[in-house]
């Protein structure tokens, strides 16, 4: 629950139930043999702090790990995020934060969404990890402007533990 604003500000929800954010989240894992599974669902509904930015997002997460072979593991991770939310840039006046000015309020669709596929060999001393992002952005202001943006992302790792644990302690002592 948003509480009462400050003394200085006048209080647009005077004499009503004040504005309430709550979700639910939905989360299940697995193991059907060589392969992980991890998924979620999320739904928030914000009626947001300030009159007329209420937020409505959805969100779904999809983890894979597959076992190939000793050290070998190939993997997908995946996001889809919808966010519908209002927006506005000006008050309404100096005592009135939380109201919007008049045609200041910009209604916003937003779309997030990435899926990341990887492969990794984890050996006795050394671990050699591929992965790849792909991910998109895509916000409609108004249902007549937009905007989108791809980023395609890939990087390769190699570790190697010169002293391993064990052999540390040896040293040591």
């Amino acid at each position: 629950f948003y509480g009462p604003p400050p003394a200085q500000h006048a209080n647009p929800w005077e004499g009503q139930a004040y504005p309430v954010a709550m979700g639910i989240g939905l989360v299940h894992r697995q193991r059907f043999g060589k392969l992980d599974f991890s998924g979620s669902l999320n739904a928030v509904n914000d009626d947001g702090y300030r009159i007329g930015e209420p937020s409505r997002r959805y969100r779904a997460n999809v983890n894979l790990k597959y076992h190939l072979a000793k050290g070998w593991v190939v993997g997908l991770n995946a996001s889809n995020l919808i966010d519908s939310t209002r927006l506005y840039t000006f008050w309404a006046d100096s005592s009135n934060a939380y109201v919007p000015a008049a045609t200041t309020t910009n209604a916003q669709l937003n779309y997030r969404r990435f899926i990341d596929p990887y492969l990794e060999y984890t050996g006795k001393k050394t671990k050699h990890s591929l992965r790849n992002r792909f991910y998109r952005s895509h916000t409609n202001f108004n249902n007549e402007d937009f905007g989108q943006g791809d980023m395609h992302f890939t990087e390769y790792q190699f570790q190697h533990h010169l002293v391993q644990q064990n052999e540390l302690r040896t040293v040591l002592n």
